[in-house]
């Protein structure tokens, strides 16, 4: 995919088509890390705590649903 550089003011944005967010996993808000490796521009989306948080919570609830079985299939 080929891009264009785009002045706003005092600054160069990079324009991403909404399918290349969805890729990514981000939406057009979302906190990500940009670098630089050679000439090679990295975009890495920042992991949310809010996320793990959720994911956690969710591991928890299944291990203590399924407390029992998973004992039993641990034997």
């Amino acid at each position: 995919m080929r891009r264009q550089l785009v002045r706003s003011g005092d600054r160069v944005t990079l324009e991403l088509e909404e399918s290349e967010l969805e890729k990514l996993g981000v939406g057009e808000n979302a906190e990500v890390d940009v670098s630089i490796d050679g000439r090679v521009l990295v975009v890495v989306p920042v992991e949310s705590e809010a996320g793990d948080d959720a994911f956690e919570r969710a591991v928890e609830k299944v291990n203590s649903r399924y407390e029992g079985l998973f004992r039993r299939l641990s034997k």
